[in-house]
């Protein structure tokens, strides 16, 4: 029996329990009578590491709680403004910000106050403020605080004047969003865009609550199915979706690779294309002969990061000080040079590249010199035995490709039906989804739906390229040292995907709006070209309207 009791805070709590109840009796086992689907949500303890909160998060709550205008930014809302604070202090319980900032808030209050939780309570190792925060907000207390703000809201709702009742309704629903009320939230955004319809952030924020509702609607008629089989097969019954298989080809032609896998949203494997791409091999001693002296941010992977593929900024350092180490073997740990973007720092490597004919239909190089995603890619990966990034999709609906150099890469995908048994989570105002499971070693106690995906996985090797299409969830591990680089593009396989991802971004996001209204121009040249060969860097560059 689902019990209110039983069922710990999280997204889903609201999807399994206000719809119905079930009880699932196994007569022949009686300790086993009450199939509790409460554990299907479990999301378990609270992450332990360092703690305290970054300072970046501290000082921005210090902001908005002294910087305010009018009329008031939809970040807070003041409450009660008739009640003068009596003793002349500032009075923190007269605000209500996001949730986000009210969960840091919370957690600064406690530190100053030296509060016995505030040293029970460990944050991740991490320079993410979105990640301490999830944390911190599992913490009962922390949830019962952000209650008591959804309490405050609607107790004081018509002191509150009425050109702030708009931010009012979208403070609402990010703390509904947070606490798991999601339908909840989905009734605040909307009267918050019914009050200020023109508002970038709330509109953004619609989108993203809206996503998560419906991955945790799909989670509840997946228990609800599953409970509904259990009395007769006693098992959670497998998924029949989302297996396939990633082949090997050579030989392959433009039409071919476009129609059999790009429109299909399969991965390949293209094994006689790399050689082609350099004018010679892209070794260490290359790289650090003509790259050397400029100086990148390394990554490092954090197992509990809201960070894009788990990947944290670690420390910057010179390439050929990096690729010594490397081949020294002497890296503190596994730093990793991740997606370190040529055509924006090493141009001069990026003139010397030949683009496979696969991709050179790429529409961002039919849009304006200086449009968002253009000049972006090809990119740079220089990864030690051992690093990794967590299981992710790439960013706007963009298809990708990576050629491996030298190494070789160990590759983990999902077909995009299965994202919701990935657990995905739509953090701040992102829409990239960060995935809680980890599939190498899944906590099936904590993501239990985890056991229905079925994950496909091959072994790249040096010399051969991979194609990953737009939506799809992959994990990568480097298993030996590796040299790469990748692309990510648009063309007409995954365009209407692009442009609903750039819709949504373009709410906050000028430059993603501008792209947008380019792609959708009636002169756009939308058409693919099956007739066209591998194109030397310059002549794929020169695809640009020059608008």
């Amino acid at each position: 029996t689902v019990r209110e009791k039983e069922t710990p805070n999280c997204p889903w709590r609201e999807m399994v329990l206000k719809k119905r109840k079930w009880q699932v009796e196994l007569e022949e086992n009686e300790e086993e009578g009450n199939v509790d689907l409460a554990v299907l949500m479990e999301p378990g303890p609270v992450m332990e590491s360092d703690s305290l909160i970054a300072d970046h998060v501290e000082e921005s709550i210090d902001v908005a709680l002294t910087s305010r205008t009018e009329p008031m930014s939809c970040g807070e809302i003041e409450l009660g403004c008739e009640d003068d604070d009596q003793d002349g202090d500032d009075d923190d319980s007269m605000i209500v910000l996001d949730a986000d900032a009210e969960v840091a808030k919370w957690w600064k209050h406690c530190q100053n106050n030296n509060a016995p939780l505030a040293e029970s309570i460990k944050l991740p190792n991490t320079v993410n403020p979105h990640t301490r925060i999830r944390v911190l907000s599992r913490v009962p207390e922390v949830r019962r605080h952000l209650e008591q703000c959804i309490e405050r809201i609607l107790s004081n709702m018509s002191t509150i004047r009425l050109k702030d009742r708009g931010c009012m309704y979208a403070a609402l629903a990010s703390l509904y969003q947070t606490v798991g009320e999601l339908e909840l939230a989905t009734e605040a955004i909307t009267k918050a865009r019914s009050l200020l319809p023109s508002d970038g952030q709330i509109r953004l924020r619609a989108e993203i609550i809206e996503r998560q509702r419906r991955v945790c609607q799909r989670h509840a008629d997946i228990i609800l199915r599953s409970a509904e089989r259990y009395i007769d097969s006693r098992t959670m019954e497998p998924s029949n979706n989302g297996n396939f298989e990633v082949q090997r080809r050579s030989n392959l032609s433009l039409s071919e690779f476009y129609h059999e896998y790009a429109m299909k949203r399969k991965p390949v494997v293209i094994t006689d294309i790399v050689s082609a791409m350099f004018e010679q091999k892209w070794d260490l001693s290359f790289l650090a002969t003509t790259i050397g002296h400029k100086t990148a941010m390394l990554k490092r992977t954090i197992g509990d990061s809201l960070s894009w593929a788990g990947l944290e900024d670690a420390q910057p350092m010179k390439i050929e000080e990096f690729i010594s180490h490397l081949q020294n073997k002497t890296l503190p740990e596994p730093l990793y040079l991740f997606d370190w973007l040529l055509p924006v720092h090493a141009p001069e490597l990026t003139a010397k590249l030949t683009i496979p004919r696969y991709f050179v239909n790429d529409f961002l190089q039919r849009v304006s010199i200086g449009s968002l995603y253009r000049d972006s890619w090809p990119s740079l990966f220089i990864g030690p035995a051992g690093s990794h990034s967590k299981l992710h999709v790439d960013a706007f609906g963009s298809n990708f490709w990576m050629a491996l150099i030298e190494g070789r890469k160990r590759w983990i995908f999902f077909d995009p039906i299965q994202i919701p048994y990935l657990y995905p989570e739509y953090v701040g105002l992102s829409l990239d989804p960060s995935f809680a499971v980890d599939p190498i070693r899944p906590d099936l106690s904590r993501y239990p739906l985890f056991e229905r995906a079925k994950a496909t996985e091959i072994i790249l090797e040096p010399g051969e390229l991979l194609f990953v299409p737009s939506g799809c969830p992959h994990w990568v591990e480097n298993l030996t040292d590796s040299i790469a680089i990748s692309g990510n593009y648009v063309d007409g396989s995954n365009f209407e995907s692009v442009k609903t991802e750039l819709k949504a971004a373009s709410y906050v996001d000028s430059k993603a709006g501008r792209l947008l209204k380019e792609f959708t121009a009636p002169s756009f040249p939308s058409d693919m070209r099956f007739d066209l060969s591998d194109q030397p860097w310059d002549q794929f560059k020169q695809q640009t309207s020059g608008k």
